[in-house]
């Protein structure tokens, strides 16, 4: 575990150095596609653990029943597992090799839910660790699998509109939690007042 921290800790001291040699002042700057591949790099990802990776975090967030997952709940779900919105090329290889590997069903509307084999796995990892942990479990029993993948091709709009949804709702969210914390607060009792004052 220690190891993992400081692996952790070496990145977050070197990103600054890292931005600086390709230009940029932050995190922030870089393209959401290749953002993801910088990510992978400073990991020692191939781009094949990568696509498992997405993936598993994908299947982390589905189920199994009668109401597939859409693409406006998925992707909230995936920025608090991985603290990032995914870029629509992720999001498409994710679904395509659950899709392709029978682990996942796709609807029309782009709706998801796990297969049974899907429900199976997801099920036997357990989120006692706490549920940032689980992708990192389902990566590893993804890994050794026989992986294929479906023709699938997520439109730009579709994806688009979502993210686009996801972003609107935290900016409100922001926006009053902005509000209620510049609230005078005349209730707040005065320390300096004595009981009966």
């Amino acid at each position: 575990m220690l190891w993992i921290i400081d692996g952790v800790l070496t990145i977050v001291a070197l990103a600054p150095f890292i931005l600086g040699m390709l230009g940029l002042s932050s995190f922030a700057e870089v393209d959401p596609t290749h953002k993801n591949v910088l990510l992978a790099n400073l990991f020692g990802m191939d781009r094949k653990e990568m696509d498992i990776s997405d993936a598993a975090t994908l299947m982390t967030l589905l189920h199994r029943g009668k109401r597939p997952s859409t693409l406006r709940t998925l992707l909230p779900g995936w920025d608090m597992l991985q603290v990032n919105v995914p870029s629509r090329e992720q999001m498409e290889t994710a679904m395509s090799i659950l899709v392709g590997s029978g682990l996942a069903e796709v609807d029309s509307s782009w709706g998801m839910l796990l297969t049974e084999d899907g429900e199976r796995i997801r099920r036997s990892v357990k989120g006692w660790q706490g549920m940032r942990m689980i992708p990192g479990a389902i990566s590893e029993i993804l890994a050794g699998r026989q992986l294929s993948r479906a023709p699938l091709t997520l439109p730009q709009p579709v994806f688009d509109a979502a993210r686009e949804e996801y972003y609107d709702a935290a900016r409100r969210r922001a926006e009053r939690a902005q509000r209620r914390r510049s609230r005078p607060r005349w209730w707040w009792p005065d320390p300096s007042r004595r009981p009966g004052q």
